[in-house]
């Protein structure tokens, strides 16, 4: 689980680089990282898959925005890793808000 802090804490510093106040656009109510339009990328460049071509394609479980991508491009992890990541970002959000 230590990874996961550290590639949150990646991703959040990342965004603080390429979208300045990004924390303010995230709607806590609606954020689902196993959603394309509602997880973090989705919802500050419309879809994952445009974040993620904007940010580049090697990042997703380095900057904590997935927990695992299988050979056929779909997302797999056991709902718990989901739950924390949520919680990580959840967290990385809250402390740019204050």
């Amino acid at each position: 689980m230590n990874d996961l802090i550290a590639a949150v804490n990646f991703g959040a510093q990342l965004l603080d680089s390429k979208q300045p106040g990004w924390a303010e656009r995230i709607n806590l109510e609606s954020l689902d990282l196993t959603h394309y339009k509602y997880c973090i990328l989705g919802q500050l460049y419309g879809t994952y898959g445009e974040g993620i071509s904007e940010l580049g394609w090697d990042i997703p479980f380095s900057h904590g925005f997935a927990v695992k991508l299988i050979h056929d491009y779909t997302f797999r992890g056991h709902p718990t890793d989901y739950v924390y990541l949520h919680n990580l970002w959840r967290d990385a959000i809250l402390g740019r808000q204050a």
